[in-house]
């Protein structure tokens, strides 16, 4: 397909998609969406005082995780190892 396209449809295309991403991605959030207002309208509250993530509900785990913070200690130790290797010592 991309043989049949010329640059300026490409980009035509490419400023949809950014307009509007379509993808499975999408419509797995689109369906988690959906069960977790299901689960919510039905959740017990004494037997699951915790709300459903939305993580919980998607058939494959979200890309979008956080990444946990590092220590300020071993921050300090690769900041050492790496001043160690420019410097030369």
């Amino acid at each position: 397909m991309l043989s049949r396209l010329d640059s300026r449809e490409l980009t035509e295309w490419y400023a949809d998609y950014l307009a509007e991403p379509w993808s499975e991605r999408r419509a797995d959030v689109r369906a988690a969406i959906i069960a977790q207002i299901l689960a919510e309208t039905n959740r017990d509250r004494k037997r699951r005082p915790i709300p459903y993530r939305l993580d919980e509900l998607m058939a494959v785990p979200p890309i979008e995780t956080k990444k946990k913070a590092m220590p300020w200690q071993m921050m300090k130790s690769m900041l050492k190892a790496v001043s160690k290797t420019i410097k030369g010592k």
